[in-house]
């Protein structure tokens, strides 16, 4: 696996944050993880990455339904940056609604759509493929 490698986690609930959390530290003691509430923290820190040339994350797991900027808001705001590396993005969520299964692929930049509750071997997959590029 590559040396540094961040995840980032947009989800409102600190229980699902904390169980991504645990289940990346299983995996691997060298993934750091960044945590926001709602899409707009997440928009204003990746944004904020690009001006002062930081980390960008590798994968973002992205929950839908989240209040201030729900997921599908934080797409739209998401493809108007301008990244130099390939983000991969996966819609994690309860929903298993298929109108929001068939929006996912509606974005090229959604890489997967995961329905909860996360299984290790899953994102250990994830990590494996995205982490590795």
């Amino acid at each position: 696996m590559k040396k540094y490698k961040t995840i980032c986690i947009i989800d409102d609930e600190p229980i699902n944050q904390f169980i991504v959390r645990t289940i990346i530290k299983t995996i691997s003691t060298e993934i750091k993880t960044l945590s926001y509430e709602n899409g707009e923290e997440a928009i204003l820190s990746l944004t904020q990455s690009l001006v002062s040339k930081d980390h960008l994350p590798d994968i973002i797991l992205l929950d839908i339904n989240m209040p201030v900027m729900g997921g599908w808001q934080f797409m739209d705001e998401f493809i108007k940056l301008q990244f130099d590396k390939k983000i991969s993005i996966y819609i994690l969520t309860s929903s298993g609604a298929p109108e929001d299964k068939k929006k996912a692929k509606t974005y090229k930049n959604i890489s997967g759509y995961l329905s909860r509750p996360l299984e290790l071997i899953t994102l250990k997959k994830i990590i494996e493929k995205d982490c590795n590029s």
